[in-house]
């Protein structure tokens, strides 16, 4: 298996069902099944070498890695706290959030 093709099928192992059923729906395959079976079916369209399919999936991989905060600092320090991975960086930050006044329902 080509360089290429073995990092376009680790891309393809990564791909949550959402974007298995986008690549199959793109390529005019079956979208439904179990993630496995999807996994299956995009594996055997990698295998195709089509340029359109290909650049589909870097384009699917790279959407999804906008969608993961892997650009969060391991370490913050702010007013004497250490926040040491990204889950605590982001629950920092949803706690440091304003929330608007409720209103009333009358």
């Amino acid at each position: 298996m080509a360089d290429s093709e073995d990092q376009l099928r680790r891309m393809v192992m990564t791909f949550r069902v959402s974007e298995l059923q986008m690549l199959l729906g793109y390529a005019g395959k079956n979208k439904t099944g179990r993630k496995n079976e999807l996994q299956s079916r995009a594996i055997e369209i990698v295998r195709l070498r089509n340029p359109a399919i290909q650049a589909k999936i870097k384009e699917l991989y790279k959407s999804i890695q906008y969608d993961c905060p892997q650009s969060l600092p391991v370490s913050e320090k702010k007013d004497d706290k250490t926040y040491h991975n990204a889950f605590d960086v982001l629950m920092k930050n949803a706690h440091e959030k304003q929330l608007p006044p409720k209103r009333s329902l009358r």
